[in-house]
Formats: C-alpha cells, sequence, structure tokens
C-alpha cells in the first residue's frame, strides 16, 4: 500500500478524525490500528508514530471531544430564556452528544478500557464540572467549592438524563425525561440566592 505523506499536524488530525469516528460507533474493543490505518491511507506503524498505543489515541480523543463539550457550557452563557429553558437546553445538548454513534457517548463509562483511561474519564468530567461551576456562579451566590459539587452533580445527572431517553429515544421521550429532570435543577438552584444583576434575580 502507498501511504500518502501528509504534513504531521495533518496527519495527526486525520487520525484523530478517525478515531473518534470508530471508537465512538464500535467501542474501544471493536476499533482496531488496522483499520485506523487503512481507513486512513496508511501504515498502522504511521500510526504509532503519533499515537504509541490505541489506549493512547482512545485518550487523546477523550481530550478533544471534552473541548466540545467545554463550548457547549460555554454557550449556556449566551442563552438569554429562564432558568428552566437553561436547563433544558443543557440536557438536550448533552444527550445528542452522547447517543450511539457520537463521540461524548465515551464519556457514559459504559465500557471498561483500562484504569488509565477510566482515570483519565474522571478527570476530564472534573474539568467539565470546574466549567460549569463558572457558569452557575455567574447566576447564583455560592461558594465556589460548591459551585464545583454542583457542577459535578449536575454532569452526573445529565449522563443519567441521556442513559434515560436511551439512543433509540424518541422526541416523545425526550421530552419527557428533559422537562422532568430540567425541572429538578432548577427547583434545586433556587436553593442559592440569584447573584446581584443576574437575569435570574426577581
Amino acid at each position: 500500500m502507498t501511504t500518502r505523506r501528509l504534513p504531521k499536524h495533518e496527519r495527526r488530525a486525520q487520525l484523530l478524525a478517525i478515531a473518534t469516528e470508530q471508537f465512538s460507533a464500535n467501542g474501544f474493543q471493536g476499533t482496531s490500528m488496522d483499520e485506523i490505518a487503512r481507513t486512513a491511507g496508511a501504515t498502522k506503524p504511521v500510526v504509532y508514530q503519533h499515537f504509541a498505543s490505541k489506549e493512547a489515541l482512545y485518550i487523546a480523543v477523550l481530550e478533544a471531544r471534552a473541548e466540545v463539550v467545554h463550548a457547549s457550557i460555554d454557550a449556556l452563557r449566551e442563552h438569554t430564556g429562564s432558568p428552566l429553558e437553561r436547563a433544558e437546553t443543557g440536557l438536550r445538548a448533552f444527550h445528542r452528544l452522547t447517543t450511539a454513534g457520537t463521540p461524548l457517548r465515551l464519556f457514559l463509562g459504559e465500557e471498561m478500557v483500562s484504569p488509565a483511561a477510566a482515570e483519565r474519564v474522571a478527570e476530564l468530567l472534573d474539568a467539565m464540572a470546574q466549567r460549569l461551576a463558572g457558569v452557575l456562579l455567574e447566576y447564583r451566590r455560592m461558594e465556589p467549592s460548591e459551585a464545583v459539587i454542583l457542577g459535578r452533580s449536575l454532569i452526573a445527572i445529565a449522563q443519567n438524563c441521556a442513559r434515560l431517553i436511551g439512543p433509540d429515544g424518541g422526541p416523545e421521550r425526550e421530552d419527557e425525561v428533559v422537562a422532568i429532570v430540567a425541572r429538578m435543577i432548577t427547583s434545586g438552584l433556587t436553593g442559592f440566592a440569584p447573584q446581584d444583576g443576574s437575569p435570574e434575580q426577581a
């Protein structure tokens, strides 16, 4: 097989994109470095030049996709709706990112890859919680440590919400689950006073 030469950064980006698609669709065990190399039009040694192992490639995919979640969390700052509407928007976004065949389903922890991968997933989820805590602090009066705890709890709630809807859940199921969980979230947050000048201050 003739390998088409690409600049190093382009090859790495290509391999990450292919690995993201295959890990998302097939899981860790169902994905092979041979297939990733074949899809990339490269040899397996080329793949290993960029990633020391399949586990390292998997972790790199997780790290790249975590940035997508960060962007979704940051986008909540721009949402001008009510607290309930913001909660619904966040839950729907997380569900779209974690349905079957999409990269964020890797964060649901449904497949044990290795202790190192599990540890990295936990670290990335904590980073998401920190990001979400920053958003919470803009709207509600709470200690930073409280915001982190709430952020991590909300990530867990969003994970379970996605599981309840399921990969095959239709719009009606999604509406039902999101409406119930969003009400629970917003009711819980009313235990913290709104920040001065917050849209939630009434």
